[in-house]
């Protein structure tokens, strides 16, 4: 991860609805997946499962 896309990705992780303003100029490629993260972190697809 680079320091722009860690910045996209700390930013947004606790902000509702999401912003890109400030990332314009990162790529877009990038930016839905890491969404697509946030999303599943927020649904909680990435808490620990019990046995």
């Amino acid at each position: 991860m680079k320091l722009d896309s860690g910045r996209y990705l700390m930013h947004n992780a606790m902000r509702q609805p999401r912003s890109n303003r400030g990332f314009e100029k990162l790529d877009e490629a990038i930016k839905t997946y890491l969404d697509q993260k946030l999303t599943q972190l927020e649904k909680g697809e990435f808490a620990a499962k019990s046995k």
